[in-house]
C-alpha cells in the first residue's frame, strides 16, 4: 500500500504553489498525493497536473487573500525591523 501525502499550500501564492507541485510531481510515483485547499487563485495550477484535490470550506475570498500577502510581505517586514 502506497503511503498518501498532503498537500495544503496556500494558493493565492504563486511560488507556494508551485513548489508544492514540484515535490508532488517527483514523489508521485512513490506516494499518492492530494491536495487540500480554501480556494485560490493559483489553485488552478493542481488540477491542471491532475493532481486530487479536495476544497475546504469555508473558501478563502480575493480581499482575505489580498490582505495575507500584503501582511507577509518581507518589504513590510523589513520596513518594520529597519525603519528608524
Amino acid at each position: 500500500m502506497r503511503k498518501t501525502i498532503l498537500f495544503a499550500p496556500a494558493t493565492y501564492n504563486l511560488a507556494e504553489t508551485t513548489r508544492c507541485i514540484q515535490i508532488a510531481k517527483a514523489i508521485k510515483k512513490s506516494a499518492r498525493c492530494v491536495f487540500l485547499s480554501y480556494g485560490g487563485e493559483f489553485e488552478f495550477l493542481i488540477r491542471e497536473e491532475e493532481f486530487q484535490l479536495h476544497r475546504l470550506e469555508p473558501s478563502i475570498t480575493t480581499k482575505k487573500s489580498n490582505s495575507f500577502i500584503q501582511n507577509s510581505s518581507w518589504q513590510k517586514t523589513w520596513r518594520a525591523l529597519f525603519q528608524k
